[in-house]
């Protein structure tokens, strides 16, 4: 039997805690090694398990604890005096072969000891590495010498794929190619893939939300659009609806020629152990994030891409046998591939978003005392025109980050199209960047508020609106702004 348990500091606010299962007749020492490791205790410090004030003997199993849903128990360390921990029994479940006990399934907040860059994710990876090492007798790295980690630069240590998970992905690319589901469904026929019972014990979203890339005779592949936000981004470019390919969450696989592959795809190739042909089967993934360069795959986008290939093989024959069967229902549903009670069900799940563009409700980025000054410079008759463009280039600051989209900005004066500023920032500062930048220009460039704003992208026109109307600056979207196209064709003259 498996204990789900929930660990949490007493009284923290916000509540910090974190959700671990493990096995029911664990012994409460194990359990202290569990909370020590979940919350960077001192493991040799001195402990207590209490019920009421009564300590327990730590050679005790866990189910002779806790033994009804709510339990809970009172843990103490001398590693933090001050604080004190909750040990409550959540649930019980079925012990699952293909999972390794004790295993990290949610984690929140960040603890004193993290930094500003405390992500939840990496922190649950994290915990995770440390518990088999607990299990095993063995730090993580002599655990896993047997299919060691193929390393790709940009991605945290804890999140690269072993060569086995590169492997198996590569295979299944390698199958999906050979059976060319291109020939037979239309890149607006999508299917969904759900791994539901991953989805309550992780907590995480695993919907795949997919569309074949039919593209001419040498594009072709898999978009996969991840989760809740994949699907407003695939729903949203399907209808017609202004988005920018900056906003999507999803992983392309597309194929190529060897001598076509970038060298960081060619090693990891050679790395996994796979092989293939001399043609275009060889596969290139990329894992595309809301302002984020296109990269390679994490450890869990490697199993949850190799999970949905799986599928969607399935799906191909199915409409092998009915090329009817992807079309979408009266109800607004499309066919999917579901997981549940340990296995594989044909069925149907809604694909339904907003009919609304998606576009920026970040709000003002300045703050009221610069917003007050702003409204008391005067009104001029200038109107100002912006571009914004995203740039080849990335940027990365460390090697173990992935690269950020980069962006450019180009300010004009809109009457005598003489430009006023052109400056580079990160598209995930892109709301802050352009609302200040505006401010800089009123005060230091046009000496007043222009009469307008234009651009020629509605969204900047929505991140600029927080800032202009509360000076009383229309911002206008425009078709064509003169001054940027004779700039963007002088840079391509000069490549």
């Amino acid at each position: 039997m498996i204990y789900q348990l929930k660990l949490q500091i007493k009284q923290s606010k916000p509540p910090v805690w974190r959700r671990v299962q493990l096995d029911s007749q664990t012994s409460l020492a194990d359990v202290h090694s569990v909370i020590a490791t979940s919350f960077l205790l001192e493991e040799k410090a001195s402990y207590t398990f209490s019920i009421n004030n009564t300590s327990l003997d730590s050679n005790t199993s866990l189910d002779s604890v806790l033994k009804e849903e709510k339990d809970q128990a009172a843990y103490d360390s001398e590693a933090d005096s001050e604080a004190g921990y909750i040990v409550q029994l959540e649930k019980k479940t079925e012990e699952d072969p293909k999972k390794t006990y004790p295993l990290c399934i949610k984690v929140t907040k960040p603890l004193a000891q993290h930094g500003e860059d405390f992500n939840e994710t990496q922190e649950k990876h994290r915990l995770n590495e440390a518990f088999a090492s607990l299990q095993q007798g063995e730090s993580s790295e002599d655990s896993r010498s047997h299919d060691n980690s193929i390393t790709v630069p940009g991605i945290p240590a804890s999140e690269q794929a072993s060569a086995s998970e590169w492997k198996t992905l590569f295979e299944k690319a390698k199958t999906f190619y050979h059976q060319a589901p291109w020939e037979r469904i239309e890149d607006q026929e999508i299917f969904i893939v759900r791994d539901e019972q991953t989805d309550e014990t992780d907590e995480t979203d695993e919907t795949a939300y997919c569309s074949i890339l039919k593209g001419n005779t040498s594009v072709h592949g898999i978009a996969v659009y991840h989760g809740e936000e994949g699907k407003d981004a695939l729903y949203s470019l399907l209808h017609g609806n202004n988005y920018q390919a900056l906003h999507q969450k999803c992983i392309i696989l597309t194929f190529d020629s060897r001598e076509d592959l970038e060298t960081e795809d060619a090693r990891i190739i050679d790395e996994s152990g796979a092989s293939f042909g001399e043609g275009q089967e060889w596969p290139v993934i990329r894992s595309m994030l809301p302002g984020y360069y296109p990269w390679f795959l994490t450890s869990s986008e490697t199993i949850f891409m190799t999970k949905v290939l799986e599928q969607a093989a399935v799906v191909d024959e199915h409409v092998r046998n009915d090329s009817s069967f992807l079309e979408e229902t009266p109800k607004k549903q499309r066919r999917a591939r579901l997981y549940t009670n340990g296995a594989w069900i044909d069925t149907e799940l809604p694909f339904t978003s907003s009919d609304e563009p998606l576009r920026y409700t970040g709000g003002l980025k300045v703050d009221q005392w610069t917003m007050t000054r702003l409204q008391q410079q005067p009104q001029i008759k200038t109107k100002l025109a912006l571009g914004v463009f995203t740039l080849p280039n990335a940027l990365q600051s460390e090697e173990e980050e992935r690269p950020l989209l980069v962006e450019s900005s180009i300010w004009f004066n809109a009457d005598n199209e003489k430009m006023i500023d052109h400056k580079e920032f990160p598209f995930l500062k892109r709301a802050a960047y352009l609302q200040n930048k505006l401010v800089n220009i009123i005060f230091n460039h046009l000496k007043g508020r222009p009469s307008q704003i234009l651009a020629a992208d509605p969204e900047i026109c929505d991140i600029l609106m927080p800032v202009a109307k509360q000076i009383g600056v229309e911002v206008y979207l425009t078709s064509k702004l003169p001054p940027m196209e004779k700039l963007m064709k002088q840079m391509a003259k000069s490549k």
